[in-house]
């Protein structure tokens, strides 16, 4: 047998290692992965075991020699009186059955570490997924109905000329044709091509016909509609304008993995409506809620006028049950028509307002999509003017409205009457991190066509929800970029303000100077170093060192102003020019009364509304310029920005 010579460190260090895995062999329980250590370091060494020094009961042997060392006693092992059960460390009869059941045991840890690993990497897996679960990729599509896609319509009329001045006036003639009824309320010229003879040859009529057969019948283009809408491959899909969902839409969807909800258009005569799609394998649906706009009162009928509608889903991922809520809307139809946007503009309150009511009734502050046809060639007018709206009457209303972002498309809608861009997608910023936009073609020629079946493009972006710090980290820059007048993009409620607030204060109400430039040490707050010291005269009292939530807010709405007219805020200014009528540059209390009698769902008594006028009219003239009506919405919405506002979502006003 070979023997060996050991100092007394090595030989201690071996029977710790020994001592440990002799434990752990007759416990039968896995301590460390550390063990593994003193196993390989076993097995590596002699098979004649050496012990230095005190033996424990269990073991016994004989130790002897010279200088230090310790001669081993072949096969001199033994157990102690009170041993373990073969079962759990099966006695060697040999060195040799020694090494063989450590063996055993070093490949039984092997193998466990391996599974232990593969764990870990499922879960690293997991966290990867749930961070990718928390993107989503929506779109819209204005499928056109197919009992409304026709060629014969005035607003088509594909394939014939009516371009420039002369072909503008014969369309306008067919188009009051089309609409010309006698003192019975009966259409005068009945049908295509009733209302185009005289106007259009003979061979302009077959042309026209001839262009529907191919690009507008429904038969021809209901598997184009389907195969456009899977191409998209969206996790939400939007669909408006829609007919045929229960015979042709739910069913396809369906069998792709969607759920639904659809509603119908509110007026008997139209048979199309709005749908919002979602794959179930990614969401839930929580609730949801159907608006039927209110459009005016029909004082001979004493009813209500109502036409256009909306969807709100409230969604759940399965990821982590975080909520998403999406609108689908398609609004008041002909966007060439500017004044028509006073009936969109009231559609759009309307919305707001039951958003307000719907994330009330469910008490959730969730991230908010709204997908629509708003039919309006200028999605600031019609938000400006629902700002307005809300802000001249003190009415509370959800942060959307101030939160909402557009996605930039070419145009969405191209016919031989019009190339507009009057689809939406619009966003919470604060909530929702924009990854991508879908490129839409350009196109020649009017659609639809062989190639898009609609007279509308469909549209899809990505995004993906943000996390808390994510959000407090958008809330921290907006506040300090309109502090230091670098930059104005979406206003901040006081919600977002308490959000950025929240970065340097433990418990939301005061920090310290100290905790502010800290945070802007570590670019919480991206200040330059020389404005540092004018911020923080905004944020403290002479001579003190404690920043409140009070200042903080206060800090931000008396920087709001200046950074809105270095800036701009173009909501505002398309407002004034919807109540600037003649632009004149000037609003008197008539134009504002006689706008919000048409636009607003809100009533405001008259006196009360000639009271904020004498606010705006600074000068007492009667007449408010864009300047004044600028330093009122600005105070009014500053207004908000000083106290809290009531429990829910919504923004006091």
């Amino acid at each position: 047998s070979t023997q060996s010579t050991w100092g007394h460190s090595e030989c201690l260090f071996f029977f710790a290692c020994l001592l440990v895995l002799t434990y752990w062999c007759w416990c039968g329980e896995f301590l460390s992965f550390s063990f593994l250590l003193g196993a390989r370091l076993s097995l590596s060494l002699s098979h004649r075991m050496i012990v230095w020094g005190a033996v424990p009961r269990f073991l016994r042997g004989s130790c002897g020699g010279a200088g230090g060392g310790c001669r081993p006693r072949p096969g001199r092992l033994l157990y102690a009186t009170t041993t373990p059960p073969p079962s759990a460390f099966p006695s060697p009869s040999s060195d040799a059955g020694l090494l063989t059941s450590l063996q055993d045991r070093v490949d039984l840890l092997e193998s466990e570490l391996a599974s232990l690993k593969a764990t870990v990497a499922d879960m690293k897996q997991s966290q990867a997924h749930l961070m990718t679960s928390r993107r989503f990729r929506i779109a819209h599509y204005n499928i056109l109905a197919g009992y409304l896609g026709s060629n014969t319509k005035p607003w088509f009329l594909h394939g014939i000329n009516l371009s420039g001045k002369a072909g503008a006036l014969r369309r306008e003639e067919i188009i009051a044709r089309n609409d010309m009824r006698d003192e019975n309320g009966e259409y005068v010229y009945k049908g295509w091509p009733a209302y185009a003879k005289g106007i259009l040859t003979d061979e302009e009529i077959r042309t026209v016909e001839e262009v529907d057969r191919l690009h507008f019948d429904w038969s021809e283009r209901r598997d184009r509609v389907i195969q456009t809408i899977k191409g998209l491959d969206a996790d939400i899909l939007s669909l408006v304008e829609l007919d045929n969902y229960s015979d042709v839409f739910q069913p396809v969807m369906a069998a792709l993995g969607y759920h639904s909800v659809y509603h119908k258009r509110p007026r008997e005569s139209s048979h199309d409506g709005c749908a919002l799609f979602w794959r179930s394998s990614r969401f839930r649906l929580c609730d949801y809620r159907f608006i039927d706009f209110v459009d005016s009162y029909d004082t001979k009928t004493q009813q209500w006028l109502k036409d256009r509608c909306g969807i709100l889903v409230l969604l759940r991922w399965h990821a982590d049950d975080s909520p998403l809520l999406v609108v689908s809307t398609h609004l008041a139809r002909n966007p060439e028509n500017l004044r028509r946007d006073r009936l969109r503009a009231k559609q759009v309150a309307q919305i707001l307002q039951v958003l307000s009511e719907f994330t009330t009734d469910n008490n959730i502050d969730a991230p908010i999509i709204l997908a629509g046809d708003l039919n309006a060639s200028n999605f600031r007018r019609l938000r400006g003017m629902a700002t307005t709206m809300f802000l001249l009457q003190n009415h509370a209303v959800h942060p959307f409205l101030f939160e909402a972002r557009t996605i930039q498309t070419r145009q969405t809608s191209f016919t031989s009457a019009r190339n507009l861009r009057i689809d939406t997608l619009m966003y919470q910023w604060t909530r929702l991190k924009l990854l991508d936009v879908g490129t839409l073609p350009e196109l020649a020629t009017p659609i639809p066509d062989l190639e898009h079946p609609s007279d509308h493009l469909p549209m899809h972006a990505s995004f993906e929800m943000r996390g808390p710090k994510s959000f407090t980290t958008q809330c921290a820059r907006a506040w300090a970029g309109c502090l230091t007048g670098q930059m104005f993009g979406s206003l901040l409620t006081y919600q977002g303000l308490r959000t950025a607030f929240s970065l340097i204060s433990q418990d939301g109400r005061r920090c310290t100077v100290t905790d502010f430039r800290e945070a802007v040490m570590r670019n919480d707050f991206p200040l330059p170093a020389e404005q540092i010291d004018s911020v923080l005269k905004h944020l403290t009292v002479p001579g003190g060192n404690t920043i409140t939530l009070d200042l903080f807010c206060a800090a931000y709405r008396d920087s709001l102003r200046p950074a809105m007219e270095n800036f701009g805020w173009p909501d505002a200014f398309e407002a004034f020019a919807m109540f600037d009528h003649d632009s004149s540059g000037f609003v008197s209390l008539a134009d504002i009364q006689d706008v919000l009698s048409e636009c607003s769902p809100l009533h405001m008594a008259p006196e009360r509304l000639a009271r904020t006028f004498a606010v705006m009219d600074t000068d007492g003239d009667g007449l408010v310029a864009y300047s004044d009506w600028l330093t009122f919405v600005c105070a009014k919405f500053a207004d908000t920005l000083t106290v809290q506002p009531p429990a829910g979502p919504s923004c006091q006003l």
